[in-house]
């Protein structure tokens, strides 16, 4: 089942300026470059002042939480698109996916660059995240019965508090 989302930022700088730093592939090489385990593949989809950008990110079972662990099979593969259309009167589209492999994770949306009331720029975004429905039950676990090495795993890091979270950085690149 999809779960939706949808929010709006509001960054002090003019459209125009965050739609340059969105579409030059500079910025997003730089983004990735302290990080050898990912890589940032940059095109014009539609000529000067379009970029389609997919940023691929690998993380080894030993870098991630017990819990994740015992849900993979390998490394986490992590990859995102992001795609920006040209500014056309201080507006620009733009379309947003990702997902994982070893985790049935997936997210599409789209997001909107516009003049806020201030002279910056709001980033509006939506859309939804999903996962596949749960794999069969397996036959032989009684029902409610939690006890293999993946449950034990979860229990031990939620009673340690761990916890993993996805964020989205700041368009603006000063984060």
């Amino acid at each position: 089942m999809p779960k939706s989302f949808a929010f709006t930022t509001e960054l002090d700088h003019h459209v125009r300026d965050v739609h340059a730093v969105l579409t030059d592939e500079r910025y997003w090489l730089d983004r990735v470059a302290d990080r050898a385990s990912a890589t940032a593949i940059v095109e014009e989809p539609h000529g000067p002042g379009s970029v389609r950008v997919t940023v691929t990110d690998r993380s080894e079972p030993s870098e991630l939480p017990s819990i994740v662990r015992g849900m993979l099979r390998g490394p986490l593969i992590v990859e995102r698109t992001d795609e920006w259309g040209p500014l056309v009167d201080d507006v620009a589209e733009g379309l947003l996916s990702g997902g994982a492999t070893g985790l049935p994770v997936a997210l599409e949306g789209r997001s909107r660059l516009r003049t806020s009331r201030t002279g910056g720029t709001y980033v509006d975004v939506q859309g939804a995240g999903r996962r596949p429905d749960p794999a069969p039950r397996r036959p032989d676990r009684v029902d409610g019965a939690r006890d293999g090495p993946a449950d034990r795993r979860a229990r031990s890091d939620r009673d340690r508090g761990v916890a993993v979270a996805l964020t989205c950085p700041d368009p603006s690149g000063s984060a």
